[in-house]
Protein backbone atom coordinates (compact mmCIF):
# COMPACT_ATOMS: atom_id res chain seq x y z
CA UNK A 1 0.00 0.00 0.00
CA UNK A 2 1.41 3.37 -1.05
CA UNK A 3 1.69 6.39 1.24
CA UNK A 4 -1.17 8.08 -0.65
CA UNK A 5 -3.45 5.04 -0.26
CA UNK A 6 -2.63 4.87 3.44
CA UNK A 7 -3.52 8.55 3.82
CA UNK A 8 -6.82 8.08 1.98
CA UNK A 9 -7.71 5.12 4.17
CA UNK A 10 -6.86 7.06 7.34
CA UNK A 11 -8.89 10.03 6.11
CA UNK A 12 -12.00 7.90 5.67
CA UNK A 13 -11.45 6.23 9.05
CA UNK A 14 -11.13 9.60 10.82
CA UNK A 15 -14.13 10.96 8.92
CA UNK A 16 -16.41 8.06 9.90
CA UNK A 17 -15.32 8.21 13.53
CA UNK A 18 -15.98 11.96 13.60
CA UNK A 19 -19.47 11.34 12.14
CA UNK A 20 -20.25 8.73 14.79
CA UNK A 21 -19.34 11.14 17.59
CA UNK A 22 -21.22 14.01 15.95
CA UNK A 23 -24.40 11.95 15.49
CA UNK A 24 -24.36 10.67 19.09
CA UNK A 25 -26.93 13.34 19.73
CA UNK A 26 -28.34 12.58 23.18
CA UNK A 27 -29.98 16.00 23.47
CA UNK A 28 -32.82 15.36 21.02
CA UNK A 29 -34.87 13.12 23.32
CA UNK A 30 -34.55 15.30 26.43
CA UNK A 31 -34.88 18.80 24.90
CA UNK A 32 -38.49 19.37 25.99
CA UNK A 33 -38.09 17.69 29.43
CA UNK A 34 -34.87 19.67 30.03
CA UNK A 35 -36.49 23.04 29.26
CA UNK A 36 -39.37 22.17 31.59
CA UNK A 37 -36.84 21.06 34.22
CA UNK A 38 -35.25 24.50 33.86
CA UNK A 39 -38.57 26.17 34.62
CA UNK A 40 -40.15 26.72 31.21
CA UNK A 41 -43.76 25.79 30.45
CA UNK A 42 -44.44 23.35 27.61
CA UNK A 43 -45.48 26.17 25.24
CA UNK A 44 -42.29 28.17 25.90
CA UNK A 45 -40.25 24.98 25.41
CA UNK A 46 -41.78 24.58 21.94
CA UNK A 47 -41.08 28.26 21.20
CA UNK A 48 -37.39 27.82 22.02
CA UNK A 49 -37.17 24.91 19.61
CA UNK A 50 -39.08 26.93 16.99
CA UNK A 51 -36.56 29.78 17.42
CA UNK A 52 -33.80 27.24 16.82
CA UNK A 53 -35.49 26.16 13.58
CA UNK A 54 -35.82 29.74 12.35
CA UNK A 55 -32.17 30.45 13.21
CA UNK A 56 -31.16 27.43 11.14
CA UNK A 57 -33.05 28.95 8.21
CA UNK A 58 -31.20 32.25 8.57
CA UNK A 59 -27.78 30.61 8.94
CA UNK A 60 -28.10 27.88 6.29
CA UNK A 61 -26.64 29.78 3.32
CA UNK A 62 -24.06 31.96 5.15
CA UNK A 63 -22.50 28.97 6.90
CA UNK A 64 -22.38 27.11 3.58
CA UNK A 65 -20.32 29.96 2.18
CA UNK A 66 -17.96 29.68 5.18
CA UNK A 67 -17.38 26.03 4.27
CA UNK A 68 -16.70 26.86 0.61
CA UNK A 69 -14.36 29.74 1.40
CA UNK A 70 -12.34 28.59 4.41
CA UNK A 71 -12.49 24.83 3.86
CA UNK A 72 -15.09 22.19 4.65
CA UNK A 73 -12.92 20.56 7.30
CA UNK A 74 -12.77 23.80 9.29
CA UNK A 75 -16.53 24.26 8.99
CA UNK A 76 -17.29 20.71 10.19
CA UNK A 77 -14.78 21.04 13.04
CA UNK A 78 -16.35 24.33 14.16
CA UNK A 79 -19.76 22.62 14.16
CA UNK A 80 -18.66 20.28 16.95
CA UNK A 81 -17.22 23.19 18.95
CA UNK A 82 -20.40 25.27 18.69
CA UNK A 83 -22.55 22.29 19.67
CA UNK A 84 -20.39 21.70 22.73
CA UNK A 85 -20.56 25.41 23.59
CA UNK A 86 -24.34 25.38 23.28
CA UNK A 87 -24.66 22.44 25.67
CA UNK A 88 -22.31 24.09 28.19
CA UNK A 89 -24.42 27.26 28.15
CA UNK A 90 -27.61 25.20 28.60
CA UNK A 91 -26.17 23.56 31.71
CA UNK A 92 -25.53 26.88 33.45
CA UNK A 93 -28.18 29.17 31.92
CA UNK A 94 -30.66 30.66 34.37
CA UNK A 95 -32.05 33.52 32.28
CA UNK A 96 -33.80 33.62 28.92
CA UNK A 97 -30.77 35.41 27.39
CA UNK A 98 -28.59 32.43 28.24
CA UNK A 99 -31.01 30.00 26.62
CA UNK A 100 -31.19 32.15 23.47
CA UNK A 101 -27.37 32.17 23.27
CA UNK A 102 -27.36 28.38 23.65
CA UNK A 103 -29.93 28.03 20.86
CA UNK A 104 -27.81 30.27 18.59
CA UNK A 105 -24.71 28.14 19.27
CA UNK A 106 -26.62 24.92 18.56
CA UNK A 107 -28.03 26.36 15.32
CA UNK A 108 -24.46 27.19 14.23
CA UNK A 109 -23.45 23.67 15.24
CA UNK A 110 -26.01 22.25 12.82
CA UNK A 111 -25.61 24.61 9.86
CA UNK A 112 -21.80 24.65 9.86
CA UNK A 113 -21.93 20.87 9.49
CA UNK A 114 -24.79 20.77 6.98
CA UNK A 115 -23.46 20.21 3.47
CA UNK A 116 -19.82 20.68 4.43
CA UNK A 117 -19.63 17.15 5.83
CA UNK A 118 -20.68 15.67 2.47
CA UNK A 119 -18.37 18.05 0.60
CA UNK A 120 -15.48 16.95 2.81
CA UNK A 121 -16.30 13.30 2.18
CA UNK A 122 -16.38 13.90 -1.57
CA UNK A 123 -12.94 15.53 -1.38
CA UNK A 124 -11.30 12.59 0.39
CA UNK A 125 -13.21 9.72 -1.23
CA UNK A 126 -12.14 7.64 -4.22
CA UNK A 127 -15.58 5.99 -4.51
CA UNK A 128 -17.99 8.73 -3.46
CA UNK A 129 -21.27 6.85 -4.07
CA UNK A 130 -20.13 3.89 -2.01
CA UNK A 131 -18.72 6.03 0.79
CA UNK A 132 -21.79 8.29 0.85
CA UNK A 133 -24.05 5.26 1.32
CA UNK A 134 -21.85 4.01 4.13
CA UNK A 135 -21.87 7.43 5.82
CA UNK A 136 -25.69 7.52 5.68
CA UNK A 137 -25.83 4.05 7.16
CA UNK A 138 -23.49 5.15 9.95
CA UNK A 139 -25.72 8.16 10.59
CA UNK A 140 -28.97 6.21 10.87
CA UNK A 141 -27.50 3.49 13.08
CA UNK A 142 -25.79 6.02 15.38
CA UNK A 143 -28.91 8.19 15.71
CA UNK A 144 -31.09 5.19 16.47
CA UNK A 145 -28.64 4.06 19.14
CA UNK A 146 -28.39 7.55 20.62
CA UNK A 147 -32.15 8.01 20.79
CA UNK A 148 -32.66 4.56 22.29
CA UNK A 149 -30.23 5.06 25.17
CA UNK A 150 -30.59 8.81 25.80
CA UNK A 151 -33.97 8.25 27.43
CA UNK A 152 -32.37 5.80 29.84
CA UNK A 153 -29.50 8.18 30.59
CA UNK A 154 -31.86 11.15 30.94
CA UNK A 155 -34.09 9.26 33.37
CA UNK A 156 -31.08 9.00 35.71
CA UNK A 157 -30.28 12.71 35.41
CA UNK A 158 -31.07 15.03 32.52
CA UNK A 159 -27.70 16.78 32.78
CA UNK A 160 -25.89 13.52 31.98
CA UNK A 161 -27.13 13.67 28.36
CA UNK A 162 -25.61 17.15 27.98
CA UNK A 163 -22.29 16.11 29.53
CA UNK A 164 -22.08 13.22 27.08
CA UNK A 165 -23.06 15.46 24.15
CA UNK A 166 -20.28 17.91 25.04
CA UNK A 167 -17.72 15.12 25.07
CA UNK A 168 -18.88 13.49 21.83
CA UNK A 169 -18.97 16.79 19.93
CA UNK A 170 -15.45 17.72 21.04
CA UNK A 171 -14.24 14.27 20.00
CA UNK A 172 -15.97 14.83 16.66
CA UNK A 173 -13.95 18.01 16.20
CA UNK A 174 -10.68 16.29 17.10
CA UNK A 175 -11.15 13.47 14.57
CA UNK A 176 -12.32 15.92 11.89
CA UNK A 177 -9.09 17.90 12.28
CA UNK A 178 -7.12 14.70 11.70
CA UNK A 179 -8.55 14.51 8.17
CA UNK A 180 -6.15 15.88 5.55
CA UNK A 181 -7.83 18.46 3.32
CA UNK A 182 -5.51 20.22 0.88
CA UNK A 183 -7.66 22.45 -1.28
CA UNK A 184 -8.85 25.84 -0.10
CA UNK A 185 -12.30 26.59 -1.46
CA UNK A 186 -13.15 29.98 -2.94
CA UNK A 187 -16.64 31.46 -3.22
CA UNK A 188 -17.60 31.93 -6.84
CA UNK A 189 -20.96 33.56 -6.25
CA UNK A 190 -22.41 35.93 -3.72
CA UNK A 191 -25.22 34.71 -1.49
CA UNK A 192 -27.93 36.77 -3.19
CA UNK A 193 -26.83 35.48 -6.62
CA UNK A 194 -27.07 31.87 -5.43
CA UNK A 195 -30.58 32.41 -4.07
CA UNK A 196 -31.72 34.22 -7.24
CA UNK A 197 -30.34 31.47 -9.47
CA UNK A 198 -32.11 28.80 -7.40
CA UNK A 199 -35.45 30.60 -7.67
CA UNK A 200 -35.07 31.13 -11.43
CA UNK A 201 -34.23 27.44 -11.90
CA UNK A 202 -37.34 26.39 -10.00
CA UNK A 203 -39.48 28.68 -12.18
CA UNK A 204 -38.30 26.85 -15.30
CA UNK A 205 -39.15 23.39 -13.93
CA UNK A 206 -42.55 21.94 -14.79
CA UNK A 207 -44.62 22.06 -11.59
CA UNK A 208 -41.50 23.31 -9.80
CA UNK A 209 -43.38 25.10 -7.02
CA UNK A 210 -45.57 22.05 -6.42
CA UNK A 211 -42.44 19.91 -6.04
CA UNK A 212 -40.97 22.41 -3.57
CA UNK A 213 -44.22 22.45 -1.58
CA UNK A 214 -44.34 18.65 -1.39
CA UNK A 215 -40.68 18.40 -0.40
CA UNK A 216 -41.04 21.15 2.20
CA UNK A 217 -44.17 19.70 3.78
CA UNK A 218 -43.07 16.06 3.87
CA UNK A 219 -39.55 17.01 4.94
CA UNK A 220 -40.98 19.32 7.61
CA UNK A 221 -43.36 16.67 8.94
CA UNK A 222 -40.42 14.32 9.32
CA UNK A 223 -38.34 17.06 10.92
CA UNK A 224 -40.80 17.82 13.73
CA UNK A 225 -41.27 14.18 14.75
CA UNK A 226 -38.40 14.06 17.24
CA UNK A 227 -39.63 17.15 19.09
CA UNK A 228 -43.28 16.08 19.11
CA UNK A 229 -42.45 12.62 20.45
CA UNK A 230 -40.04 14.21 22.93
CA UNK A 231 -42.96 16.21 24.37
CA UNK A 232 -44.92 13.05 25.17
CA UNK A 233 -43.22 12.72 28.55
CA UNK A 234 -44.89 15.94 29.68
CA UNK A 235 -48.09 15.84 27.62
CA UNK A 236 -48.92 12.12 27.87
CA UNK A 237 -47.01 11.33 31.05
CA UNK A 238 -44.88 8.69 29.31
CA UNK A 239 -41.66 7.53 30.93
CA UNK A 240 -38.56 9.20 29.43
CA UNK A 241 -37.01 5.82 28.64
CA UNK A 242 -40.08 4.93 26.57
CA UNK A 243 -39.92 8.32 24.85
CA UNK A 244 -36.32 7.61 23.83
CA UNK A 245 -37.36 4.24 22.48
CA UNK A 246 -40.24 5.81 20.52
CA UNK A 247 -37.88 8.31 18.89
CA UNK A 248 -35.55 5.44 17.95
CA UNK A 249 -38.55 3.59 16.45
CA UNK A 250 -39.46 6.74 14.51
CA UNK A 251 -36.01 6.64 12.89
CA UNK A 252 -36.63 3.00 12.03
CA UNK A 253 -40.01 3.89 10.52
CA UNK A 254 -38.39 6.46 8.24
CA UNK A 255 -35.81 3.86 7.15
CA UNK A 256 -38.68 1.47 6.32
CA UNK A 257 -40.25 4.21 4.22
CA UNK A 258 -37.06 4.54 2.16
CA UNK A 259 -37.06 0.77 1.61
CA UNK A 260 -40.73 0.66 0.55
CA UNK A 261 -40.22 3.45 -1.98
CA UNK A 262 -38.82 1.04 -4.57
CA UNK A 263 -42.09 -0.93 -4.65
CA UNK A 264 -44.97 0.37 -6.79
CA UNK A 265 -47.74 -0.34 -4.28
CA UNK A 266 -49.59 2.96 -4.75
CA UNK A 267 -49.36 6.22 -6.67
CA UNK A 268 -48.16 9.40 -4.93
CA UNK A 269 -51.75 10.66 -4.76
CA UNK A 270 -52.87 7.42 -3.12
CA UNK A 271 -49.98 7.59 -0.64
CA UNK A 272 -50.99 11.17 0.20
CA UNK A 273 -54.59 10.10 0.83
CA UNK A 274 -53.39 7.20 2.99
CA UNK A 275 -51.14 9.63 4.87
CA UNK A 276 -54.06 12.02 5.43
CA UNK A 277 -56.19 9.15 6.78
CA UNK A 278 -53.44 8.01 9.15
CA UNK A 279 -53.03 11.52 10.56
CA UNK A 280 -56.76 11.65 11.25
CA UNK A 281 -56.60 8.21 12.89
CA UNK A 282 -53.71 9.45 15.03
CA UNK A 283 -56.18 11.80 16.75
CA UNK A 284 -57.19 8.70 18.73
CA UNK A 285 -54.22 9.67 20.90
CA UNK A 286 -56.69 11.48 23.20
CA UNK A 287 -58.51 8.17 23.78
CA UNK A 288 -55.61 5.70 23.75
CA UNK A 289 -52.15 7.23 23.67
CA UNK A 290 -50.34 4.18 22.34
CA UNK A 291 -52.84 3.52 19.54
CA UNK A 292 -52.54 7.16 18.46
CA UNK A 293 -48.74 7.01 18.67
CA UNK A 294 -48.73 3.84 16.53
CA UNK A 295 -50.66 5.58 13.76
CA UNK A 296 -48.31 8.56 14.02
CA UNK A 297 -45.22 6.38 13.68
CA UNK A 298 -46.68 4.81 10.54
CA UNK A 299 -47.20 8.28 9.05
CA UNK A 300 -43.45 8.88 9.35
CA UNK A 301 -42.69 5.92 7.08
CA UNK A 302 -45.05 7.25 4.40
CA UNK A 303 -43.76 10.81 4.82
CA UNK A 304 -40.21 9.59 4.10
CA UNK A 305 -41.42 7.52 1.12
CA UNK A 306 -43.18 10.50 -0.51
CA UNK A 307 -40.29 12.85 0.28
CA UNK A 308 -37.81 10.58 -1.52
CA UNK A 309 -40.08 10.15 -4.56
CA UNK A 310 -40.52 13.89 -4.96
CA UNK A 311 -36.81 14.54 -4.41
CA UNK A 312 -36.07 12.02 -7.17
CA UNK A 313 -38.44 13.90 -9.50
CA UNK A 314 -36.69 17.20 -8.74
CA UNK A 315 -33.25 15.67 -9.32
CA UNK A 316 -34.26 14.62 -12.84
CA UNK A 317 -35.41 18.12 -13.78
CA UNK A 318 -32.41 20.14 -12.52
CA UNK A 319 -28.92 20.22 -14.02
CA UNK A 320 -26.29 18.74 -11.74
CA UNK A 321 -24.46 22.09 -11.72
CA UNK A 322 -27.52 23.77 -10.16
CA UNK A 323 -28.92 20.93 -8.06
CA UNK A 324 -27.04 21.71 -4.85
CA UNK A 325 -28.31 25.30 -4.64
CA UNK A 326 -31.88 24.24 -5.45
CA UNK A 327 -31.79 21.54 -2.78
CA UNK A 328 -30.43 24.12 -0.33
CA UNK A 329 -33.42 26.32 -1.07
CA UNK A 330 -35.80 23.42 -0.43
CA UNK A 331 -33.91 22.88 2.82
CA UNK A 332 -34.71 26.44 3.85
CA UNK A 333 -38.43 26.04 3.13
CA UNK A 334 -38.47 22.66 4.89
CA UNK A 335 -36.99 24.19 8.02
CA UNK A 336 -39.55 27.03 7.78
CA UNK A 337 -42.29 24.40 7.91
CA UNK A 338 -40.66 22.85 10.98
CA UNK A 339 -40.50 26.19 12.76
CA UNK A 340 -44.09 27.07 11.87
CA UNK A 341 -45.48 23.75 13.12
CA UNK A 342 -43.55 23.88 16.39
CA UNK A 343 -44.54 27.49 16.96
CA UNK A 344 -48.22 26.68 16.36
CA UNK A 345 -48.10 23.73 18.78
CA UNK A 346 -46.35 25.94 21.33
CA UNK A 347 -49.12 28.55 21.08
CA UNK A 348 -51.81 26.02 21.99
CA UNK A 349 -49.77 23.50 24.04
CA UNK A 350 -51.03 20.28 25.58
CA UNK A 351 -52.61 17.15 24.14
CA UNK A 352 -55.23 19.10 22.22
CA UNK A 353 -52.48 21.01 20.39
CA UNK A 354 -51.10 17.66 19.20
CA UNK A 355 -54.61 16.53 18.24
CA UNK A 356 -55.19 19.80 16.33
CA UNK A 357 -51.87 19.24 14.52
CA UNK A 358 -53.00 15.75 13.45
CA UNK A 359 -56.43 16.97 12.30
CA UNK A 360 -55.09 20.02 10.48
CA UNK A 361 -52.33 18.05 8.75
CA UNK A 362 -54.65 15.24 7.73
CA UNK A 363 -57.31 17.53 6.25
CA UNK A 364 -54.75 19.75 4.50
CA UNK A 365 -52.96 16.83 2.86
CA UNK A 366 -56.27 15.21 1.84
CA UNK A 367 -57.59 18.37 0.17
CA UNK A 368 -54.21 18.99 -1.46
CA UNK A 369 -54.05 15.46 -2.93
CA UNK A 370 -57.54 15.75 -4.41
CA UNK A 371 -57.24 19.26 -5.86
CA UNK A 372 -53.72 18.82 -7.27
CA UNK A 373 -54.29 15.32 -8.70
CA UNK A 374 -53.13 15.97 -12.30
CA UNK A 375 -49.97 17.83 -11.31
CA UNK A 376 -49.04 15.17 -8.75
CA UNK A 377 -49.45 12.44 -11.38
CA UNK A 378 -47.12 14.40 -13.70
CA UNK A 379 -44.46 14.58 -10.98
CA UNK A 380 -44.68 10.86 -10.30
CA UNK A 381 -44.37 9.89 -13.98
CA UNK A 382 -41.11 11.86 -14.19
CA UNK A 383 -39.65 10.05 -11.18
CA UNK A 384 -40.79 6.64 -12.45
CA UNK A 385 -39.21 7.13 -15.88
CA UNK A 386 -35.93 8.21 -14.28
CA UNK A 387 -35.92 5.25 -11.87
CA UNK A 388 -36.35 2.82 -14.75
CA UNK A 389 -33.52 4.48 -16.68
CA UNK A 390 -31.25 4.11 -13.67
CA UNK A 391 -32.10 0.40 -13.32
CA UNK A 392 -31.32 -0.15 -16.98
Amino acid sequence: MTLLQTQQKNNLRYFYISRIFYELYFWGVVAIPFYIYKGFTIDYAFWLIAIYSYLVIVLEFPTGIIGDHYGHKISVALAGIFNALGFIILLYASHIVGFILAVIALALGLTLNSGSDIALLKKISKDFKKDLKESQYVRYVTLTLAFAISGIIGSLKLEYTLYLSIITNLLSTIFTLLVKEETKYIVKEKLIQTITQSINTIKTIKNGMLIIILMSVTGGLGGVAKTIIGSFEEILNINLQIVGLLIAISMGARTVGLYLEKFEFFTVKQWLLILATLYLLATSIVISKYIGITFYLITLAIVELIYFKVKLALSTEVKHTELASVLSLTGLTRKAVVGTILNAIGLASGIFAIQAFFVGTGLTIGVFAITQYRKIRSIESTATVYAKQVML
